[in-house]
């Protein structure tokens, strides 16, 4: 795994320099991400996400989330390695987080609170404690650019 990442950190800033249309980039991610397994293709969902901020529409990052998560619980369900469901958990709270920053970058701060609330009772669940402070500093974020902080 370590070594994809590698490959995959080596080989992206290649494929910026090369190529500057982001949709082209895009395009290209959305074909690689079927092909792919595991925490790699979670990786690139990430790389994936990342071009599509910059260029997409808050329902491009909802519909991209979704589509995400949906990878991610349908990559642990095949996951034989016990040992990696840390990491699995880790993933999807941080996509979690990820999902409520842009709710609150595109000024949906109600939805941002709603994501972060919903994201502490899973990084509850999952002990996820450090991702737990961190959606937690979204809801306080959120609630006070709402001016909802009674």
């Amino acid at each position: 795994m370590k070594n994809t990442l590698l490959a995959l950190t080596l080989l992206l800033p290649c494929l910026v320099t090369a190529q500057n249309d982001t949709q082209h980039q895009i395009d290209s991610l959305r074909k690689a991400i079927p092909m792919q397994h595991g925490l790699d293709k979670l990786n690139s969902y990430h790389v994936l996400g990342s071009y599509l901020f910059e260029a997409g529409s808050l329902e491009d990052m909802k519909t991209f989330f979704e589509e995400h998560e949906a990878a991610l619980v349908q990559e642990w369900a095949k996951e034989k390695d016990p040992t990696l469901k840390d990491e699995y958990t880790l993933h999807r709270a941080s996509l979690k987080l990820n999902l409520g920053s842009v709710l609150f970058n595109y000024g949906d701060f109600d939805g941002a609170a709603e994501q972060a609330r919903n994201a502490m009772e899973y990084c509850r669940e999952n002990e996820q404690w450090v991702q737990y402070y961190k959606h937690y500093l979204l809801l306080v974020e959120a609630l006070t650019a709402s001016l909802k902080y009674e």
